[in-house]
């Protein structure tokens, strides 16, 4: 299928698995987003991440997380429309692949894509969604009262990209929208984290996402 070569794909040995849907930063499918993915298949779910910037940056495009310049013309070329069409386009390879369970699917998001995921609780059936230091447009506050599944947050208490008063106008959307939800910040960690594995904020965050795809996605 033609999408399928603008997707990065990992898969666990199971014959039949959970999927997540592993939603880009503004760097592109680079090689700390291709680890995410191979860890999420290492815990027993099919991973699959879109090449969100393929339509402007090419295919396996990478950026430098040094110069966010380089990246923004193709993050600015994200349209809602786009972005709803790839998020329904990567469930539909789901829908179609043989070893991912769709009843049992969840997704995934880091900054820009921690946002996204947002997007893709609203617009699929979805049984639970992570965003890592997302932040929060008003071109994403419509969508919080469609969310679907439950929602966890992880946020850096040292994050000046987003600051708490960001952070915490899209969990308190949620709570007043009546969703369910999980809070987590890191006090002593910045903006992106999650990429030093070695670090304990990451450690820490994995093994409650961790936690969490299994009570959403393999305790049912």
């Amino acid at each position: 299928m033609s999408w399928e070569k603008h997707l990065f794909i990992a898969r666990p040995a199971a014959k039949k698995a959970p999927v997540v849907i592993v939603l880009q930063e503004i760097f592109g499918i680079n090689e700390h987003i291709q680890s995410v993915c191979q860890r999420v298949a290492e815990a027993g779910y099919v991973a699959v991440a879109p090449d969100l910037f393929r339509r402007t940056a090419g295919a396996q495009w990478v950026g430098d997380f040094q110069d966010f310049s380089k990246s923004m013309p193709h993050a600015q070329a994200l349209t809602p429309a786009i972005l709803e069409e790839d998020i329904r386009s990567a469930y539909d390879w789901i829908k179609a692949d043989a070893q991912a369970d769709e009843a049992r699917a969840a997704a995934w998001g880091f900054c820009l894509g921690g946002r996204l995921s947002v997007i893709a609780n609203a617009l699929l059936p979805l049984k639970c969604a992570v965003s890592y230091y997302g932040g929060v447009t008003d071109a994403l506050m419509p969508y919080v009262a469609k969310a679907a599944a439950p929602q966890m947050f992880a946020w850096g208490g040292k994050d000046k990209h987003i600051g708490p008063v960001n952070a915490r106008r899209i969990v308190d959307a949620f709570r007043e929208a009546g969703k369910s939800f999980v809070d987590v910040e890191f006090g002593d960690a910045d903006h992106g984290f999650f990429r030093d594995a070695d670090k304990a904020p990451a450690k820490q965050a994995w093994a409650l996402t961790k936690a969490f795809f299994e009570t959403h996605l393999t305790s049912v």
